[in-house]
């Protein structure tokens, strides 16, 4: 089944600047469960991408936990000191 292909970007030779592509995955390892996503941004909305971006990642991170530290404090033995 073929896949759908978006129009390619087109750049006039004059353009000084050039559009950006940015890829990012959900990290998972195996690849049934991994996820990708890609898009092009321009440079004249890159700022704006970032902020959004952001609240993106700020919105996701509020659901994770902390790892509980275990205290694990050994105490040490004066054995062989003498004053």
């Amino acid at each position: 089944m073929p896949s759908e292909v978006s129009a390619p970007v087109t750049i006039s030779k004059d353009a000084t600047s050039y559009p950006i592509l940015i890829r990012v995955t959900n990290g998972a390892s195996k690849k049934d469960k991994k996820i990708k996503y890609s898009t092009v941004v321009e440079n004249k909305d890159l700022e704006d991408f970032w902020k959004e971006y952001a609240n993106v990642l700020k919105n996701g991170i509020t659901g994770l936990k902390k790892k509980d530290k275990k205290k694990n404090k050994k105490k040490k033995t004066k054995a062989g000191v003498s004053k």
